[in-house]
């Protein structure tokens, strides 16, 4: 007897997820090649309007697109819905009551509406013969709605992970709601986990999984160079005022007013791109800082074993969740690349502070002036954080080993077999 089904995921996925595609990718990939099977939703539009050419090309698994028009979903769902009634009363009436429920507290109705359709079309039309044993979301946003309610249809379980870039888009309530339905969920900090137990109460247990890169893309260097003038500096992020990077653009200056050389490089791109460089211009560092396009896992590689200090300014405001360990800090970490972050939310379980990295106060270019300037000077301190951080990233945010415990946890619950 097959035990094909019993081991076999749904994996809910939105268009947004598109900047985390090679993540999510190297998961699923991993999980393939550990003899589980999974099965791909993505809600949303082909990817540059061809269906044969997604960011899932090479794995095994079947992957389908439901376009997101609202009209074209509800005229689909008026035929799935009544099949679904009758096929599972129980789960259909589950289901509306949820919607219901939800309805009061949904920051966006027409979004809740839109999960609740999904829902119903992924699971008339695949899932009832595909033998799926469980949803699951990499989010806790749009594709956990989903996730949930084709889960409640299917009468099969659902669970989701969760970041702080997701969970602000919701309502505390919204969110508690996801929580209590799910068989578990996932988050990719013990800070983040903090955060969601002081929402309130539920018995839904919840497991702190931090995010992994491949190391066998990120190798770390054969040998450790010291840095030379133009000291080179790095930082990946949405160009947000949220990040800070026209304080690390100040700190430049900062610098190069006590005779430092500094090239600074900003990958990103994102609203605030017109006042950073405007803020280059005020500064008259024109010639040694550079803005560009954010870049491909190739790119991102060379920029890491080119630059000689990654920095990170993100802050977070009164009503947003602390953020999260970024995957650009772990990846110029496990690259051999020393981090300067700011002291905030989850960064410390990566970076502890001279230990596996430099931290600094929030948007304090004169800190990170005087951090730059360390690393800069002491070979020593250098040389014990870029091997440090390397050591951490092995021991706690290897992908493969991550996935492993994925896969631990779902068999604890028994989602898988």
């Amino acid at each position: 007897m097959s035990h094909e089904p019993s081991r076999k995921l749904g994996i809910i996925l939105t268009s947004r997820t598109d900047s985390t595609g090679k993540l999510i990718f190297n998961r699923l990939s991993l999980l393939e090649k550990m003899g589980y099977h999974v099965r791909i939703y993505i809600v949303g539009k082909y990817p540059d309007g061809h269906p044969g050419e997604n960011i899932f090309h090479g794995l095994r698994a079947r992957v389908s697109y439901e376009l997101p028009g609202f009209m074209a979903q509800l005229f689909k769902a008026a035929l799935w819905l009544p099949y679904l009634a009758i096929r599972n009363p129980r789960g259909f009436f589950k289901a509306a009551f949820t919607a219901i429920k939800l309805l009061p507290v949904a920051r966006c109705r027409f979004r809740l509406a839109s999960a609740v359709l999904h829902a119903a079309n992924i699971s008339g039309k695949y899932s009832r013969r595909e033998g799926i044993n469980c949803f699951y979301s990499f989010a806790s946003d749009d594709a956990a709605g989903i996730a949930m309610f084709a889960g409640m249809y299917c009468d099969v379980d659902f669970c989701f992970g969760a970041s702080a870039a997701d969970i602000n888009v919701q309502s505390a309530q919204e969110l508690l709601l996801k929580i209590n339905v799910a068989r578990f969920i996932t988050v990719p900090s013990q800070h983040l986990k903090n955060h969601l137990r002081e929402l309130g109460l539920f018995p839904t247990r919840v497991y702190a999984l931090p995010l992994g890169v491949d190391l066998k893309h990120f190798r770390f260097p054969p040998m450790l160079k010291p840095p030379a003038e133009p000291y080179k500096l790095l930082t990946i992020c949405d160009l947000t005022r949220d990040h800070g990077v026209d304080k690390i653009i100040t700190a430049c200056g900062l610098l190069r007013q006590q005779g430092i050389k500094v090239f600074y490089t900003i990958i990103g791109l994102g609203p605030d791109k017109d006042r950073l460089e405007m803020c280059i211009k005020n500064l008259k560092l024109e010639k040694s800082v550079r803005i560009v396009e954010r870049a491909d896992e190739s790119i991102r590689l060379r920029e890491y074993h080119n630059a000689d200090i990654f920095i990170w300014n993100r802050h977070a405001s009164d009503v947003m969740v602390p953020c999260d360990i970024p995957g650009t800090m772990i990846e110029a970490a496990a690259s051999g690349l020393p981090v300067i972050a700011a002291r905030n939310g989850a960064i410390t379980e990566l970076i502890e502070h001279e230990e596996t990295g430099i931290l600094f106060s929030p948007d304090s270019a004169e800190e990170i002036a005087a951090a730059c300037k360390m690393l800069f000077d002491d070979e020593i301190i250098r040389e014990l954080i870029i091997i440090k951080a390397r050591l951490t990233v092995e021991g706690k945010f290897d992908m493969r080993k991550r996935v492993s415990d994925f896969i631990d946890i779902c068999e604890n619950n028994e989602i898988l077999v």
